[in-house]
């Protein structure tokens, strides 16, 4: 029951904000053609579900790190439940919405897709390593996630280190988030 409510949320997720990027476009927030500029829908989009994303997995992430300290003051079942199913839930549909987001807008401004996902020996901080860095987070946390609805598996002995991988996966997120996007330039918004 756990992994269907989590697989409906999510695709409820990831459906609102596909379906906003054309309900905002005509309300004024950009055209959704091929320009030559960025589209406001599209920028405002991207934008939105980066920073929830980032605010709701980085709550997962700390939640669990601090999970000793807080043990003491929340011993109920219901702030786990928000730890584990809740903020991780809308943190990774928050990232695909994020990720199906930028895959538009590059098929509208028609830039090559398969090649800006793919990492690049040019430099580290290439914007498609870095695009490259956020796949990997996602696909990190999203597998530990599902993995985690199933029942029994939490206690098992290699759940631990894979779980800990959430922790490089929100450092990959970090830089990706830094160091990519239309302000990542100005240092006062970093």
């Amino acid at each position: 029951p756990s992994v269907i409510a989590f697989l409906i949320l999510f695709s409820f997720l990831v459906l609102s904000t596909l379906i906003s990027v054309f309900i905002l476009s005509p309300l004024g927030f950009g055209s959704l053609t091929a320009t030559p500029s960025p589209s406001k829908a599209y920028l405002f989009l991207l934008r939105l579900t980066g920073i929830l994303a980032f605010i709701f997995i980085g709550i997962t992430v700390f939640t669990g790190a601090l999970r000793s300290f807080l043990v003491s003051f929340y011993k109920s079942a219901e702030f786990w439940e928000l730890h584990t199913k809740w903020t991780s839930s809308v943190g990774i549909g928050m990232a695909i919405s994020h990720f199906l987001i930028y895959l538009l807008y590059q098929s509208r401004l028609r830039l090559p897709i398969i090649s800006s996902l793919l990492p690049s020996a040019d430099e580290f901080l290439a914007r498609n390593n870095l695009i490259f860095m956020a796949i990997l987070a996602l696909f990190v946390v999203t597998v530990n996630a599902i993995i985690a609805r199933f029942p029994g598996i939490t206690g098992k002995v290699w759940w631990r280190p894979v779980h800990i991988l959430n922790y490089a996966a929100f450092g990959l997120i970090l830089v990706h988030s830094f160091f990519i996007g239309t302000d990542s330039g100005n240092l006062s918004f970093r």
